[in-house]
């Protein structure tokens, strides 16, 4: 109990003493696929002070029109459509990834549905199929059809700069732009022209001799045996 205690002061004075503070939790993995039961890809998230989804599609072809995530404390069934949050796409987008800020304590159960629509062109028709993954329970009369339950942790760690390139800040020159590189965030140069590739300076090669190959002769053979044919002709011309 005191080992427990201790566990949550330090939880606590942590939180107070670093407004950065992150969470460590496990990561889960949900095979999606379509509503006609064809494999789609995988859905994942976490918990690190925020929940964070992120959606890989495998439907070749195929791209995300529109991802509806559902993320809350309360169950789907009960709760209202505040928690229901839906994105759209209008450029061909084949993975996406997103953070859903929740005012919760370490430690709280949460709720997750998920739904995607993905579109594709085809003899120059429209076809659309609908993307569902497999949760925990079934989510009857509702477009998400499941929904997964998720325990957050409180393992806290320093937090790393940034996840994602939208957690840096250009510095305003208009020849670098902010990205996040091994959780750093880094300003990258988009104007200056790569050097360019040296040409590598190529060797003579020698002859090879052909393997299995009847009547070669090296240019060395051939040389002796013109010699022998001109002093062949040196000697019939003098003899006549």
């Amino acid at each position: 109990m005191l080992n427990k205690s201790l566990s949550f002061l330090i939880l606590f004075f942590t939180l107070l003493s670093n407004s950065l503070a992150c969470f460590h939790c496990h990561t889960r993995t949900q095979d999606m696929v379509t509503t006609t039961g064809s494999p789609a890809g995988q859905l994942t998230y976490t918990y690190d002070g925020e929940f964070l989804v992120t959606l890989d599609t495998q439907l070749r072809g195929w791209s995300l029109s529109s991802v509806t995530l559902y993320v809350s404390t309360e169950l789907p069934l009960d709760a209202t459509n505040a928690s229901i949050t839906s994105y759209t796409f209008k450029q061909r987008t084949y993975e996406f990834e997103t953070s859903i800020p929740l005012e919760i304590s370490c430690g709280s159960r949460v709720y997750i549905a998920f739904t995607a629509q993905a579109s594709r062109i085809q003899n120059g028709q429209l076809q659309e199929t609908n993307i569902v993954s497999f949760g925990d329970s079934d989510f009857a009369g509702s477009e998400f059809l499941t929904y997964s339950r998720y325990d957050t942790c409180c393992d806290v760690i320093p937090c790393p700069e940034c996840f994602r390139d939208e957690n840096c800040v250009d510095d305003g020159d208009k020849c670098t732009v902010a990205r996040c590189t091994g959780r750093e965030c880094k300003q990258i140069d988009i104007c200056s022209e790569p050097d360019p590739v040296k040409p590598q300076p190529t060797k003579p090669t020698r002859p090879v001799k052909p393997n299995n190959l009847s009547g070669y002769r090296s240019p060395k053979t051939a040389i002796d045996s013109s010699s022998r044919f001109q002093n062949f002709r040196s000697s019939t011309t003098s003899t006549s």
